[in-house]
């Protein structure tokens, strides 16, 4: 899957069929973050799992997990309606959910259809860093390429 495939994904269901707060609508982004971390080496990553945190159990979009433990979670957020009220809440999970790792602004133009404003190589920085902060953490992944 391509970003602009998990974008073209997005856009149907949020514009076409008008299910802009859809559980599902963020569904494609999360198969193209598995795809990408696949691509890495990182093969086996999960969508919609929840994971224990310091004081409750959180669900994480995407998530990949080494000797059952998990290594690393990916959040995905969409700012597709009333934007007033949804940019401070998006900007407090923010801050609680990229303090150790990297962060990536998708942005789509969805007024004439579903264009990617911000292209697909925008990611490959993203994906490579949080790979990097993975191996770096759990050196055995090293040992194993």
């Amino acid at each position: 899957m391509t970003l602009q495939e998990a974008v073209d994904h997005l856009y149907q269901i949020a514009v076409v069929e008008g299910k802009a707060t859809s559980t599902k609508r963020l569904d494609g982004l999360a198969q193209f973050c598995v795809a990408e971390l696949a691509r890495r080496g990182l093969d086996g990553a999960v969508t919609e799992t929840k994971l224990p945190g310091g004081g409750r159990e959180k669900s994480w979009d995407v998530a990949w997990s080494m000797d059952d433990k998990p290594r690393l979670a990916i959040s995905l957020k969409s700012l597709l309606k009333n934007l007033g009220g949804t940019v401070p809440n998006r900007v407090d999970d923010l801050i609680g959910e990229v303090t150790n790792e990297a962060s990536l602004f998708v942005e789509v133009d969805f007024s004439e259809g579903p264009r990617l404003v911000s292209g697909d190589a925008d990611a490959t920085p993203f994906f490579d860093r949080l790979v990097a902060d993975v191996r770096r953490r759990n050196p055995v992944l090293e040992r194993a390429r």
